[in-house]
Formats: C-alpha cells, structure tokens, sequence
C-alpha cells in the first residue's frame, strides 16, 4: 500500500470546487454534497490509496488508522517543521469526539485545507492563524512515512 499525498490533496481541492457544505450529519464524505473534517480527510487519505476502514473515521479513532496505514507521529502539542502533506489532529486523544475535534492537511508549510464549520466548506487557511483563532487546541502531527 502506497498513499500518494498530491492524490489526497486534489480530493480535497475537488471537495472544495465542488462547493461541499459542512455538516456532521450528511455522509461525512462528500458524497451528499457534504462533509465534516474528519470524514473529508479520512476520504481523501483513501482516495490517495490508503485503505478503507469498517466506518468512517473521526478524529478520535483516525489515530490509530493513520498509524496503521504507514503515517508516524510527528508531534504532540509541540511544534515540528510541518511539510506540505502532514495531517494533524487537534483536540486531546479520548476528548476530541464530535466538535471537541478537528483536522486536516497541510498543502504548504504554513497552510492548510480542511472542512470546518466557520466557513461552511472546505478551505485553505493559515494553520497558526486558524490555530490561534481556535483558541491553541492540544493537537498531534503525522506524516506519511511509507512503511
């Protein structure tokens, strides 16, 4: 299994053309038209060739998925020199069900695109304005490593 991180991230740009609403309740996918964080990254990790999981994955049980699917921990809560492709999760691991949680991928080293709520969609931001704006959540970073 190889995940090809451009693949995931041009389903993201395609999430993001096709003017996808945010919504927890919808398919999570983008498949109605509408998505949420988690189920918008877990999506686009599968379509850039990472396997698919029983459910859709949220941010509490993405952790272990990426593990499992050749991503390693970068960082927890602490900064690391983040790359176009890293994949973080905000929200401390067993609190970040629901809206306790949020993710997305990192398409520079300073910004990201994600689905979330504020702007009802998918959109490209900047992670430490974002970041700050959210009130510094406890986030983790993972990178793909291949193996």
């Amino acid at each position: 299994m190889t995940v090809n991180m451009d693949r995931a991230l041009a389903f993201m740009e395609a999430l993001q053309a096709n003017h996808v609403t945010y919504s927890m309740t919808g398919s999570r996918t983008g498949a109605d038209g509408t998505a949420d964080c988690s189920g918008a990254v877990y999506t686009a990790l599968c379509a850039g060739g990472a396997p698919v999981a029983d459910t859709v994955l949220d941010t509490e049980t993405m952790h272990g998925w990426l593990l499992t699917s050749g991503f390693v921990l970068l960082a927890e809560n602490m900064r690391w020199p983040a790359q176009r492709g890293d994949v973080f999760i905000w929200g401390e691991h067993g609190k970040s069900a629901g809206a306790g949680g949020h993710t997305g991928i990192f398409i520079t080293d300073h910004d990201i695109i994600h689905c979330n709520y504020s702007h009802n969609g998918v959109s490209v931001n900047n992670y430490g304005q974002y970041w700050n704006t959210a009130n510094r959540p406890y986030y983790y970073a993972y990178r793909y490593s291949g193996s």
